[in-house]
């Protein structure tokens, strides 16, 4: 569809994706990678242990036989946001992927009605293993092809997470590591930038309570923190309670455990937007009764 002003036109799109990316998720960067991967761990990224985590923090992870894990977000503004994990300690993989419709195209030239529609495309191909340094000391990585597209123009870029974790005693654990180091290439003049996050932290638990907190050094030199609380009652539920300081976002969500199946449900309260995202999971552990 012909459209005026070329140059403002692709401001003007441009400028309503980073205010819509704004409004719904409160992060910098490409969204797809500053999204919640779990529903019962929720803000909290630095909780080790299961394959629902495993992109930003692959360190005790399961090994044999192969997981699965899939995750689907219902976002306001329709802006679903799906996620499929498969594997192993050894080596896991999957994608990711979030679609923003119904972005009105609009020229320099005042008018009521939009000259049409587009929308924003963006996801991740990613892999990852985690080498065992010692029983109680765990290094982990995920490399991700990462890409975007905004009506006609698209991007490529690649991320890095490194983490690593240290259980310094039977019920207590640290964490410290790296998302998101990488870069994209311009999208139109110029790269979406990535959310950027260095972090450390600490958790501790005893019969199936756990409670940890996190610092966070995001990609402006501030820093967050994140909280997690966590109950297990094996091979029944699981539940989670968290919270960031990014975003000033509380989050409730659990797992029901149904043979080798987990099916999950978690709620959060962006309480500085408007946003109530919803974000639903199942996965497949076998072997697991």
């Amino acid at each position: 569809m012909p459209f005026r002003g070329s140059l403002r036109f692709k401001a003007i799109i441009s400028l309503s994706v980073l205010c819509l990316g704004s409004l719904l998720y409160a992060g910098s960067g490409l969204t797809v990678l500053s999204l919640p991967e779990d529903p019962v761990n929720g803000w909290y990224a630095s909780s080790p242990g299961g394959l629902s985590n495993a992109v930003s923090q692959p360190v005790f992870l399961p090994d044999e036989p192969v997981s699965w894990h899939g995750m689907h977000g219902f976002w306001m503004f329709d802006s679903p946001y799906s996620r499929i994990t498969g594997g192993t300690r050894k080596f896991f993989g999957g994608a990711s992927f979030l679609k923003t419709d119904g972005i009105e195209i609009r020229t320099d030239v005042a008018q009521e009605e939009p000259i049409g529609e587009t929308g924003y495309y963006n996801g991740t191909l990613f892999a990852g293993r985690e080498w065992v340094i010692s029983q109680d000391l765990r290094v982990g990585t995920t490399a991700q092809l990462v890409f975007e597209r905004l009506y006609h123009a698209s991007a490529l870029g690649g991320a890095l997470n490194l983490s690593t974790a240290w259980r310094v005693h039977e019920f207590a654990m640290l964490t410290a590591g790296v998302r998101n180091l990488g870069k994209m290439q311009d999208l139109y003049t110029s790269a979406t930038p990535l959310p950027l996050d260095v972090y450390t932290g600490f958790s501790a638990g005893i019969k199936g309570l756990r409670a940890g907190l996190s610092l966070h050094l995001d990609d402006e030199a501030d820093v967050y923190g994140t909280g997690l609380i966590r109950y297990d009652m094996k091979g029944v539920f699981s539940a989670g309670l968290s919270y960031s300081g990014l975003n000033n976002s509380w989050h409730l969500g659990g797992n029901l455990h149904y043979k080798q199946f987990r099916f999950g449900a978690g709620q959060f309260f962006m309480q500085d937007q408007i946003a109530y995202p919803v974000v639903l999971s199942i996965a497949y552990i076998p072997g697991i009764n």
